[in-house]
């Protein structure tokens, strides 16, 4: 079974107009914060003049503009019910979001993503230029601080994200990068700022998706360990480690052979009966002992110490 992710709009899902290149093992499925409410109920909840508002797409593709509080509010019921289901990761397809959220999952945060991935790039006084939906999102954006802000709300018109992107773009020829900040704006649209503009062009769909890739490739070198050939299994792996000073607890050495296997934390903890937590502080903890930076490092090392006639012993 491949690494289940779990993506979340703001408004409901599905989203197709949202695509981006397939990761390899990963299996995605849509939540949205909207899901479920009928037409009347977000009509409802739209932001009255002067409230900061995020414009998303319910059913129907209709684009709406939808209190930013009150998104937050169901993300947060979301994120505490999808926290319990066994994804590897969630992630919050969205800007405009500024509420942080506490998981025991690993979240990508789109808009924590956007101001991470801008903070690393930029080097002293550069001029970026941010296309966004809507005029009030000016202000909140202004307090981002990574050199000279250009702004531009052009992008909309008559509830959609598509109409006025020369337009937008046109205005920001003296910037030096466009982040397209919607994850409504399409690879398509992009490449229309870019061609307009003549400057380097990012949405913010590529950069969340690129912060996802990094973090299930990180997970897949700490939990999914390459194996050496070798007849081993976990357990004489971590006896072989242990036999030197018998550093490890037993539950440390169940849980660090399960490791060595190339289980998940996740795993580790149905298999063994244990919360997430523990087996966190665990494998912290025999990771310390061991004095090891990695598990493709332990794995080696145990291969070599039964290589050179130091067995397990019982």
């Amino acid at each position: 079974m491949g690494t289940r992710v779990a993506l979340i709009y703001a408004g409901q899902a599905p989203r197709p107009d949202i695509r981006f290149e397939p990761i390899e093992g990963c299996i995605t499925e849509e939540f949205g914060a909207l899901d479920g409410l009928t037409t009347s109920e977000i009509a409802a909840a739209q932001a009255a003049p002067g409230e900061l508002a995020l414009l998303t797409r319910i059913a129907g593709g209709q684009s709406v503009a939808v209190r930013a509080s009150y998104v937050a509010n169901r993300l947060q019921m979301l994120l505490a019910r999808l926290d319990q289901e066994g994804f590897s990761a969630l992630v919050l397809l969205s800007t405009g979001i500024f509420r942080s959220f506490a998981t025991r999952t690993p979240l990508i945060h789109g808009q924590k993503a956007v101001d991470a991935w801008i903070g690393a790039l930029v080097l002293g006084d550069c001029r970026i230029g941010l296309i966004h939906p809507l005029p009030q999102q000016d202000s909140h954006f202004a307090d981002m601080r990574f050199g000279t802000m250009v702004h531009s709300a052009k992008s909309i018109a008559k509830g959609r994200l598509s109409q006025n992107i020369a337009e937008a773009s046109q205005s920001m020829a003296d910037a030096d990068l466009i982040v397209m900040h919607s994850v409504g704006y399409t690879e398509e649209m992009a490449k229309e700022a870019a061609r307009v503009s003549g400057r380097p062009v990012v949405t913010a769909t590529r950069i969340i998706i690129g912060a996802l890739r990094a973090r299930l490739a990180e997970a897949s070198a700490d939990d999914g360990p390459f194996l050496p050939k070798t007849d081993l299994d976990g357990t004489s792996l971590v006896a072989a480690l242990n036999a030197v000073d018998h550093a490890l607890t037993p539950r440390e050495c169940d849980v660090m052979a399960l490791v060595l296997e190339g289980d998940s934390n996740k795993v580790i903890a149905r298999r063994l009966n244990i919360s997430h937590r523990t087996v966190d502080i665990h494998r912290a903890r025999g990771m310390s002992k061991l004095g090891a930076k990695s598990v493709a490092d332990l794995i080696r090392r145990a291969i070599m110490l039964s290589a050179h006639g130091l067995p397990p012993e019982d």
